[in-house]
């Protein structure tokens, strides 16, 4: 059983969103964790193998059962700080480096058997090409894959009770590796396409129209570090000393994640579409721009875009971080290829993608 789940992208209301203003994100469809589970061979040992880390673990199962607390009860979206002790000791006990990653997984682990009352032994392999800690959603995919597959392989529930369950665990999982998530993360990359969001409503998962995965989009690695709650933080300080100039680009980059909602339904096709987003994507980072979070790095990737007919912005927290950039359909491959040439030339890295696809898919 396999299971392949995307990342994301915040296309449009970085930092605004923190202060009610909407949010876009989009699932890419070339950036993905996998997570491959079957029945293991011996029934005493689980194997793990996490690729990106190199690691790779065999846990004895009764061992690390035994470990475990008698009073466990399934308590929704809280990570239960006693049973993550008793992890702990397990892994310190038995010489595992105990990562983030092999926490969450032994987790669920733990509370499908209890559950389930079922006992299985399990070989699981996850592999991913999101790159870490750059904004791109690669936790919140990393936790949909592990809670989809564990409840798919323990209980194998109808599909809407699947949905259900995979939305509470992994929120529950990004908790334990974030602390306090918004989880509008896990949402995008389970259900795909894209959605809008505004801080303490329900956020809208929505698929968009055809010509929209027509459009070409290239995220661009500035290779700078991001410190994303650094950057939050500076906003908060920059908001306090100058409210009306930062309440003037919250408000402006809430209306153009709005115009962007109009736009998904008043085009045809992605050509026509391309100058009207385009147009958004400069009207964002403008504002990005008022509220700190830019960087000459990222000003820069933003001219070679626009020297070659593309446009820029940047995505996340800022700061450094990656970009990403809307092609021009109307320029030919070569120029195309020219672009992608001094990128490199630049020393940044790029990733050619698609966005808005699907979500969470399994391959039996």
């Amino acid at each position: 059983m396999k299971v392949r789940v995307p990342g994301k992208v915040i296309l449009f209301g970085e930092h605004s969103v923190v202060y009610g203003k909407k949010a876009i994100a989009a699932s890419i469809d070339e950036l993905a964790v996998t997570a491959e589970i079957k029945s293991s061979t011996n029934e005493k040992i689980s194997s793990i193998a996490l690729e990106n880390f190199g690691a790779s673990y065999e846990i004895a199962n009764s061992q690390l059962l035994d470990k475990m607390p008698s009073d466990i009860s399934l308590v929704d979206c809280h990570p239960q700080n006693h049973i993550l002790e008793s992890i702990y000791e397990y892994a310190t006990e038995t010489n595992i480096i105990a990562s983030v990653p092999l926490i969450c997984i032994l987790y669920i682990y733990i509370f499908m058997v209890v559950e389930t009352k079922k006992f299985i032994p399990f070989d699981l392999i996850v592999s991913s090409t999101i790159p870490m800690g750059a904004g791109l959603g690669s936790s919140a995919s990393f936790s949909v894959a592990i809670a989809s597959i564990f409840i798919k392989y323990f209980m194998n529930p109808e599909i809407d009770r699947h949905q259900d369950l995979t939305d509470r665990w992994a929120f529950t999982l990004e908790k334990i590796i974030h602390g306090n998530p918004s989880g509008v993360d896990n949402k995008i990359v389970h259900y795909g396409g894209l959605l809008s969001y505004v801080k303490q409503r329900s956020e809208v998962s929505f698929q968009p129209p055809e010509w929209f995965h027509s459009l070409k989009f290239v995220l661009v690695d500035t290779m700078i570090p991001r410190d994303t709650k650094k950057m939050v933080n500076n906003v908060s300080i920059k908001f306090q000393r100058r409210p009306k100039l930062l309440g003037d680009s919250f408000k402006k980059m809430d209306e153009i994640s709005n115009k962007f909602e109009q736009f998904l339904k008043i085009f045809k096709c992605e050509k026509m579409a391309f100058s009207a987003i385009s147009n958004l994507f400069s009207k964002n980072q403008h504002h990005l721009k008022v509220l700190g979070v830019s960087h000459p790095v990222i000003e820069k990737v933003i001219t070679i875009s626009k020297k070659h007919g593309h446009q820029a912005k940047l995505t996340g927290g800022g700061g450094g971080g990656f970009l990403v950039v809307l092609i021009n359909p109307n320029v030919d491959e070569k120029d195309e290829v020219y672009f992608y040439k001094e990128l490199t030339l630049n020393g940044f890295k790029y990733y050619n993608v698609k966005l808005g696809g699907k979500g969470l898919q399994f391959e039996e």
